[in-house]
């Protein structure tokens, strides 16, 4: 459990190759408002986020992996999903 997070942005995260092979991700149940992925992190087959406070999510290129991505319990009013993200399976 990471606790109580307000936003995760891209900018604080390092270029180092251990977010670049990170394969799962879940930040579920905290208070997000915004979430910022990196399109460096190709590795990345599962994010959850659901039970935030998202209103928007925008993924970027690059996330090609991605096969499961859970985002119920947010207030979504607008999602949006890069062309190239071909493998996701679950949503």
């Amino acid at each position: 459990m990471i606790g109580q997070l307000f936003f995760l942005r891209a900018s604080v995260l390092d270029n180092s190759q251990g977010w670049m092979r990170l394969e799962k991700l879940d930040l579920s149940n905290n208070q997000l408002t915004e979430l910022l992925l990196n399109s460096e992190m190709t590795s990345l087959q599962e994010l959850k986020v659901s039970g935030n406070q998202l209103k928007k999510l925008i993924l970027p290129k690059g996330l090609r992996n991605l096969r499961i991505l859970r985002l119920s319990g947010n207030q979504l009013v607008s999602l949006t999903l890069p062309s190239d993200m071909t493998s996701l399976k679950e949503l």
